[in-house]
């Protein structure tokens, strides 16, 4: 499921470093839920830097002085009546929404698929 929901993260346009937070969705087998990643601007969203910006060469540390180093993407794996307060938000520029139940359905079926075949 997790390399169908990749697949689709990327047939959407998502970069491949947004589809890898997929890895942090867990428990959602046969239940009607929905993988959300959040895109960020950091230029709205700053964290918390992980290097002493002191100890950075001058133009790195004035890059993330001026853009932040917060995360870029975050996924989350939530209900229907949850999805709005994901795709909102301070810095949220975008979010990629996927049916994680129609992903199930569809490996399901290629599972099946899969083993009539090898039985032949």
């Amino acid at each position: 499921m997790r390399l169908m929901a990749f697949m689709r993260l990327m047939e959407m346009g998502c970069t491949v470093e947004g589809a890898g937070e997929i890895g942090r969705v867990l428990d959602f087998k046969h239940d009607r839920s929905y993988l959300v990643l959040q895109v960020f601007d950091r230029d709205l969203v700053k964290g918390n830097a992980a290097a002493d910006l002191d100890d950075l060469d001058p133009a790195w540390a004035k890059l993330f002085s001026e853009r932040g180093d917060a995360p870029r993407h975050m996924s989350h794996w939530c209900k229907g009546d949850e999805v709005a307060r994901y795709v909102t938000g301070m810095g949220v520029i975008g979010a990629f929404v996927l049916d994680l139940d129609e992903i199930e359905r569809d490996a399901e079926w290629l599972l099946k698929r899969a083993e009539r075949m090898g039985s032949r």
